[in-house]
Order: C-alpha cells, then structure tokens, then sequence
C-alpha cells in the first residue's frame, strides 16, 4: 500500500503538465477531425440566448427560441463572445476546458483503481481511454450543448468526495455539494448527477449526517450562484422561476398549467430501457441522431457485473472510493431512465464507463500482471474500435465565421420578421444589427394555431398592414390556412419563398406575402446565377454551395416567372441550364404543355429545353420538372443523391432552324 501511495504522490510537478500536454494535443486533433459546429441545437437557440445574454437583453424579444429563450444563458454567453471573436478563439477555449476534463478522470482513475505498480499505469491509461474515446463524448465536443463544460464543473465533485473519502476533510464535502450544485445551476439536465453524488455519499457513510447535510446545502448554494440571478428575472417576467418547468404549480398566463418532461417514463418498458446498452451496438435509439454507435456503456455493464462476481469469488469487501463511484454510477444511470432517456445526457457516464470496467476487471482477474491485463484489454480496444461509429452533427468546416448569411441582401426596410420554425433563431443577432423587428410567431397572442411549444410573448410584434411582413422557416407553409389573422391582412396575395444562404449546413427559407407586381422575373438573353432571386427552387434540391446547387432525388422542380412581353417576337422560346455533374446522367425536362426533352450529360454542360407559352397567363410561374433516374450517393458518408449542379440559368430565342 505504501507503494501506492507513493505512485499516487509521484503524480504532480511535470508529469501532471505533460499529461495536459497530450490532453490538449488530443483536443486540437479532435477539432481538426471534427469541423466546427453545426448542431441543430446550436441554431435552434444556443446562438439566440448567448447573443442576448451578451446584449443584456436575455428576454426583451419574447420567446424567439421557443421556452429555450428562458434557459440559464451563462455557458452559452461565454461561448458565443468567443466565437464572435474568432471561431479558433471558441475552439481554444473548448480544447483547454476538455483537456482539463480528461485529466480529472485521469485523477479518479487514479485515485479509484487499486492494484499492484506493474498494472495499474496500464490499467489507468485504458480507463482513461475508453471514456475519452466514447461516440457522445468526441462528437459533441466543441459543441454549443455543452455537455462537457457542465461535466468540466460537476466531475471535479466526484474527485474531490474520493478525496474526503481518503483523508476525512469535511470540506471537501461542502466543495463538492457547491461543484454539483453549480452544474445544475448551469445546466439543469445536470440535476441527476448532483442527487445521484448526495445519495451515493449518504450510502457510504450514513453516519455522517452532519457532513451530507451541509453537502446538500452547499448543493443549493451552487445552483442559486448558477442560476439566481435568473431565476429572478424569470419570476419578475413570467411568475415562474424555472420558466416554464413546472408551471402546474406556478401557473404562468405565458404557457400551460403543466409539467414540462423530456419524454414519458413507462414501467412496462423498463427491460428496453435497461437493455439500451445492447442496443446501441447496432441502432441510435434515444441518441437523437440515427447514426450514432457505442459499446462503451455495455463495458460499464460488464464492469458493475463482473465486480460484483469478483466481490462473492474472492469473498472481499469493497474500498469505499469503489463502492461510491459504482453507486453513483448504478444511481445516476436509473435516474437517467427514469427522467431524460435522450442520449447525450450521458456524457458524464461515458467518460466514467471506462474507470468502471477497469473495477470490475481488477476484481475479477487473479494475481495481476500487465501481460494478463494487456491479453484482455487489447481485445476490448478491438471491440470497441469495430463497433464506435461517431455521428457529425452536420459538422463544417472551419471558417473565420462562425455565422455568416446573405439575408440582408434579402429584406426591406422597416420589415418585420416573424420565426416560425426551430433552428431558425440563429439569425436573430443579424436581424437585430439590421434594425429590423422580429419575434416567434407562435408566441403572438393573436395567433390562433398550434404554438408548438412556444409560450406566449408579453410584448408581441406588432403587425402593420403598411410593412413587409417576411417568415422564417425551412418549410414553404402559408400560414394563411392557420392564422385568420393573416389572412385577413393578406388574403389577395401571393406567398414566395426564398432561400437564406449560410455557412451553417442549413437552408432556411425567408417567405413573404406580395403582390405580383412586387414579383421578380426574368428577361430574354440574360444568365441569372443560381442564386438570383427570380428562380424557386420548389422541391427536389440539396442546399445552396458556394458555387453551385445540386439535385438531391430522382426528381427536382424549378419555377420562375417572365416579364409580361418577353418572348412577343420569338417563336421559339427556350431555357437553358448550365452546369456540371459526377458521372454521367441521364435528365429529362418537362414544362407543362410541352413534350419532354431528354438529355445525356457528362461534366460541364449546357442544355436548352423549349417553352410553351402560347396562352400562357404572364402573372403565373413557368415550371419546369426535371427527371434524373441515373442521381444516386456519392458516397457514404454523404446521404443526398446527387444529379446535376445547377450553376446558371437563362431564357433565350432558339433561332436556328
């Protein structure tokens, strides 16, 4: 024992910086691998409540990013200044704080597993790898959801009771209980964690009352310095502190009188729920993305088992540090169950799954040895490494901006904006440094439709018949068939679409109610860009890139209108489409009123198909429905099918004969 001891005491001065080292070393190569964020999570309202926070004015727009626009903006404040700054200023910032992170279970490992010299710098580094390496763990990483800036505030809490538990410093408990309380603060889905540590605390050591008392006051001291001053501003504004949880007790006029849940808990599938682990080697159930893989959880399970077989084997008792962290664990994974069930909550248990199974196998193993621990280690690593597929997000790659959109190019003066669709309130900071209004159109009070969750805003938009009234959504819905309201302002006129370019792997699309002479056409013997505003990419389209727009399916649809007297003189009108493709492809363009013209193109082309406008009205689009049987995926990694890239578009007079 004193051989450990000493080992324990050995890890300071250099090797703890050049541990940091190789931690931050592991951050920056995870960036590099990763992209820059582009999680729907972060567009939907991370964006919009860090932009707020850092203006002041969390909630002086009403619930732009639906109830998110009430949730505690700190973390986020922090990230969004930093990647205003520069998108490398964030991600230093997130590498450091992960690096940070790994070292902390680095220092549980270390000071949980107890075996002989020879193994345990083995057995270490094998705890501390499987945890780092898990699919929620490295994809979220440098993401705005942060899962591990909360766990960054909440792991050093389980440190430091592992420390208590070594050395009986009643300090340590109340530094702990104020960590786990912070966390929550910060972020409530962190509230698991904080009563799993109190429980498992009070298990250990029941006699200590006095110590897990105070433990569970300094809990709540954490969660008012997290979270206080805005659990202030949420009651003076809506009557409820923790807007809009729970509002079947505080009853605010803002949202229903009911109890806010991240999905209903049934007994009857408790064997699923409890099987997930299994599950999860081969489908993404719970895991909000479909793709995602991990076998990591399962070692935990074989951990938690196989140290409880070695416990009866070897008739031992557990060391106290083993049997909180395997309680804690145990604990915080049923209330997981019971209370979320969404998959990256579990990033905290993720990182511990590792340090869990390494319990269990020094428990189990007889006499150790590193030869005996790298012959069952080496197939697990191989284990794990066949079975991790590690979801994207939609990540992108790194730019010296983090947002960056063309809508400016896109409104009027005075115009107001109404959100009507999640992800979409990442352009609120733009909007508001144009000067233009906006809000939720589910929260207005006059709006007489499904809100979606929204609550209702106390200062709605006003809505004036003189001013443009655009909507943003990813869809083409005219709330006209929802909304009275609307169409009683706007009933005579037509809905149009248009799509806002970003840089965020998303589309979104700015619609707005006009006249047909407000309509934009095109001319005769003009090349319009694909991204000029007289095309209307109706279906059947990937998003917009930097030089070009693809098909996406077997079939796509583009729309457009002409000036009234364009083609008088010409008898043969025709549009011609120019572009590029992978391979060769077969397409075939149809216009109503006229047969079909097929084509076989290969790398750049130019194509003209012929337009039929005898009668034709001039206020109605001309459409054009192009066949692509030959589209498919271009890889696997990329789920669109790909046809052709429209590059320009044009009308001209076909003259030859």
């Amino acid at each position: 024992m004193n051989n450990i001891a000493s080992y324990n005491n050995s890890l300071s001065g250099k090797s703890q910086i050049g541990l940091i080292l190789i931690c931050l070393a592991y951050a920056a190569f995870l960036h590099y691998r990763l992209g820059m964020d582009a999680f729907f999570d972060t567009a939907n309202y991370h964006i919009y409540i860090g932009w707020a926070a850092s203006n002041f004015s969390s909630y002086d727009n009403g619930a732009v990013a639906q109830y998110h626009t009430y949730f505690n903006p700190l973390l986020d404040l922090i990230n969004y200044k930093l990647f205003e700054l520069h998108p490398l200023a964030g991600a230093a910032y997130h590498a450091v704080a992960f690096a940070l992170l790994v070292s902390v279970i680095f220092a549980i490992a270390n000071r949980t597993i107890t075996t002989d010299i020879a193994s345990k710098q083995l057995l270490i580094f094998a705890a501390v790898s499987v945890g780092a390496t898990a699919a929620m763990t490295v994809s979220l990483y440098g993401s705005f959801t942060n899962e591990h800036l909360t766990a960054l505030i909440f792991i050093p809490a389980l440190w430091l009771v592992l420390s208590y538990i070594d050395g009986r410093r009643q300090r340590l408990l109340l530094l702990a209980g104020l960590l786990s309380g912070l966390s929550v603060g910060l972020k409530l889905t962190a509230a698991p964690l904080m009563a799993s540590l109190l429980l498992s605390l009070f298990i250990i050591n029941p006699s200590n009352i006095r110590g897990w008392f105070f433990a569970g006051i300094f809990s709540g001291l954490g969660i008012l310095l997290g979270d206080g001053i805005f659990m202030l501003l949420r009651w003076d504004i809506t009557g409820n502190p923790v807007f809009p949880l729970a509002n079947n007790i505080f009853q605010s006029a803002l949202y229903p009188a009911q109890w806010v849940s991240f999905g209903e808990f049934r007994l009857a599938e408790l064997p699923q729920y409890l099987a997930l682990p299994f599950h999860w080697l081969s489908s993404g159930t719970y895991s909000e993305v479909d793709t995602v893989r991990d076998g990591r959880l399962l070692l935990a399970y074989m951990g938690l088992a196989s140290f409880c077989i070695g416990l009866i084997l070897h008739r031992q008792k557990p060391t106290r540090k083993e049997l909180f962290l395997i309680l804690f664990f145990f604990i915080s994974w049923a209330l997981w169950i019971v209370l979320f069930r969404i998959y990256r909550y579990l990033v905290v248990l993720e990182l511990l799954s590792g340090i869990i199974f390494i319990l269990g196998l020094s428990r189990i193993l007889p006499k150790k040895s590193p030869i005996i621990s790298a012959a069952i280690l080496f197939p697990v690593f191989i284990f794990l490494y066949t079975t991790t597929v590690y979801p994207n997000w939609g990540r992108r790659p790194w730019s010296s901006e983090f947002i960056q959109t063309d809508i400016s190019e896109h409104l009027t003066k005075d115009a107001n904006v109404l959100f009507a669709e999640h992800r979409t309130s990442f352009l609120a900071p733009e909007l508001h440094s144009l000067g233009i209004n906006f809000a939720n159109l589910f929260s207005q009070p006059w709006y007489e439709s499904d809100r979606q969750g929204s609550p209702i805003d106390p200062e709605p938009l006003p809505i004036e018949a003189g001013k443009q009234l655009y909507i943003i959504q990813y869809t083409a819905t005219d709330f006209r068939t929802l909304s009275p309201k609307l169409n009683e302002m706007f009933g005579t006129r037509l809905f149009i679409c248009r799509d806002i370019q970003t840089n965020m792997n998303l589309t979104p699309k700015l619609c707005s109610y006009v006249s047909v002479e407000q309509l934009p056409r095109l001319e005769p013997d003009k090349s319009y860009d694909f991204r000029s505003e007289g095309l209307t990419f109706v279906s059947g389209w990937s998003y917009p890139e930097q030089t070009h727009r693809w098909t996406d399916g077997k079939e796509a649809t583009l729309e457009f209108r002409i000036t009234q007297d364009a083609f008088t003189h010409c008898e043969k009108p025709v549009a011609a489409l120019s572009g590029f493709t992978i391979d060769e492809q077969r397409v075939a363009i149809n216009t109503p009123g006229q047969e079909g013209t097929a084509h076989i193109v290969s790398g750049q082309f130019e194509i003209s198909t012929p337009l039929s406008l005898n009668g034709h009205d001039w206020l109605a689009p001309l459409q054009l429905r192009i066949e692509l049987p030959d589209a498919r995926q271009p890889n696997p990694s990329d789920q669109r099918q790909l046809g052709i890239a429209l590059q320009s578009f044009g009308l001209q007079c076909d003259s030859s004969q």
